[in-house]
């Protein structure tokens, strides 16, 4: 093999959502860069994994967990699956694993990378945990996870300053760039929206139910504009979401399901806004897949977000964290001129600053810095 040929694995073995679908596209990416060679491991339970199999490249597929009665099992082959990756990467002479998300059994590996001959770069979306994600033990793994890290790759100035200040990495090994839409490349949309002048306008949110997030915070900004006389409902799609927001109203649109990787365009399509309402936030993937459709944001001013609302000219920054401000915010979207003046800038933004292309060539600067 030509040793001027930078061989990359990339590795992530989460089953559902973003990680799998950015792993998917950055090795897809990667067998078109002149000078590298791509390999891919991936979980074979992953909801993708059939798309990861027919890329065709050398793979090493792992077997995770589909449900939590699947966690024993997955722990108990651990150390058969460390060996068999230090040699996978031996035997490919791998110069680089790039790792694009976290994931809990990853922790107990990524050390062994430099076993393999192995430099490691990671990709960091989150500087610290949300508020009812975080524990100790999740701490903990999370440290085992990215100590062993050459480089990361952060997508906001404020998990940037997270990763020098608190993860002691220093300023030469962080590389800062955007994260573009991942899942929307299959949807592009080439004209601007326009609010609806025959219906409401659907004011949505989607993802996991969890405390920082905002939920209520959406709902109570709802509940003010329509106290104004603004034609809004507000639809919250989640599992769980039934039960995290007690309020039963005709203009609440309560969508308790699990949201599945080819549903995320479709019901990011069907909202009219997009709120973020979050309380905290390092950035966020779903304000990145509503500039491929050119769904106007909301957001409130916390970590990085208010980054990526001004970098992509992607909607409104609230003031602050509260829902009145939020109101504040989308009334302002309310007006047909501004709204689809900033759906046109979404486009732009996905097709420029924001855009795949951009963002795999400071992937691939940060993989060669890394070998």
């Amino acid at each position: 093999m030509d040793r001027g040929e930078l061989t990359v694995l990339v590795l992530h073995w989460g089953r559902t959502a973003s990680g799998p679908a950015l792993t998917l596209r950055i090795a897809d990416s990667l067998r078109g860069v002149p000078g590298v060679r791509a390999l891919i491991s991936y979980s074979s339970d992953a909801e993708i994994a059939q798309d990861f199999a027919e890329l065709g490249l050398d793979s090493f597929p792992v077997r995770t967990w589909a449900s939590a009665r699947d966690v024993p099992r997955a722990l108990i082959e651990l150390p058969l699956t460390l060996t068999r990756l230090v040699l996978f990467l031996r035997r490919h002479r791998v110069d680089v694993v790039l790792v694009p998300m976290d994931q809990v059994l990853q922790s107990f590996v990524t050390w062994a990378f430099r076993l393999g001959g192995a430099s490691y770069v990671h990709c960091l979306h989150d500087g610290q945990l949300h508020l009812g994600e975080a524990s100790r033990l999740h701490d903990r793994l999370r440290r085992i996870h990215l100590r062993p890290a050459n480089r990361v790759v952060v997508f906001s100035e404020s998990v940037q300053q997270i990763a020098l200040k608190d993860w002691g990495f220093r300023p030469d090994q962080v590389d800062l760039t955007h994260l573009p839409p991942i899942m929307g490349r299959e949807t592009p949309r080439s004209s601007a929206r326009s609010l609806p002048d025959d219906r409401p306008v659907v004011l949505g949110m989607f993802g996991r139910v969890v405390a920082y997030k905002g939920f209520d915070l959406a709902v109570e900004a709802g509940r003010l504009l329509r106290g104004r006389g603004q034609h809004v409902v507000v639809r919250l799609v989640g599992k769980g979401i039934s039960s995290a927001v007690p309020d039963r109203e005709e203009w609440l649109d309560l969508q308790d399901r699990w949201v599945g990787d080819t549903e995320v365009m479709e019901t990011i399509a069907g909202f009219d806004l997009l709120l973020l309402p979050y309380r905290e936030a390092s950035q966020s993937g779903v304000l990145t897949e509503a500039l491929a459709l050119g769904v106007p944001v909301v957001a409130t001013p916390v970590g990085g977000l208010s980054e990526q609302v001004t970098v992509a000219g992607a909607g409104r920054v609230a003031t602050a964290v509260s829902a009145g401000a939020l109101a504040e915010a989308i009334d302002h979207l309310l007006d047909p001129e501004a709204y689809t003046a900033v759906s046109m800038a979404e486009l732009e933004a996905a097709d420029g600053p924001m855009s795949w292309r951009g963002f795999m060539a400071d992937v691939v600067d940060s993989l060669r810095r890394a070998r």
